[in-house]
């Protein structure tokens, strides 16, 4: 189904800013107690968080908000397409950020992580040298040894916040948009989604 872009009618996006709590809720505490949360009130601070994941770089993210909520504003190089799906009471669209330094980020990331285990790149054919195979999952083979070099390597991570802004029946609300980088984890958890998956 073709894609709808959506275009925000206010200009200008709300900053990305590291954030070195991990916890949501030590996350929540920084978050609002940031100046840009006291220049529209606490009270108009949302309680949940928007997630995103690498695949905001490349297929996008989906994000769920009430059927009828206006998006006023969004986070800087963040871009909010209508998926087109029609929902009963959501409206779904697609985040997805193609350019910005969040992008450089996950790319110098992903270069420190694939230089700590001493490898080209995080490809899959690459992290199957320290990840368990098709036999370990069935129980008939040894667990690949070079997994326990990759449990004993702390990798770099960043998170990074902003906000978004949206009007539901005439209130202006601002939710947190967290943009979570950990190219090891991501990537682990994709290649043992595949085994799952029977390798395809």
């Amino acid at each position: 189904m073709l894609l709808i872009l959506f275009s925000i009618a206010m200009g200008g996006g709300f900053d990305w800013q590291a954030i070195e709590k991990q916890g949501t809720e030590e996350m929540y505490e920084e978050i609002q107690n940031l100046s840009v949360v006291g220049r529209y009130g606490k009270q108009s601070l949302e309680k949940w968080y928007i997630r995103l994941t690498s695949d905001v770089f490349g297929g996008g993210c989906m994000i769920l908000l009430s059927k009828g909520t206006q998006i006023r504003r969004v986070p800087d190089n963040l871009k909010i397409v209508n998926s087109g799906i029609k929902m009963k009471k959501f409206d779904r669209y697609v985040a997805l950020y193609e350019k910005g330094k969040l992008k450089k980020e996950w790319e110098k990331l992903e270069k420190k992580s694939a230089e700590k285990l001493g490898i080209s790149s995080l490809s899959f054919e690459e992290l199957e040298r320290f990840l368990p195979d098709e036999n370990y999952k069935e129980g008939t083979g040894a667990r690949n040894t070079g997994f326990e070099k990759i449990a004993n390597i702390e990798f770099p991570r960043k998170t990074y916040y902003s906000f978004m802004e949206i009007e539901e029946r005439g209130t202006r609300k601002h939710i947190p948009v967290v943009m979570e980088l950990c190219p090891i984890a991501e990537k682990i958890g994709e290649y043992m989604e595949s085994l799952d998956r029977g390798g395809d």
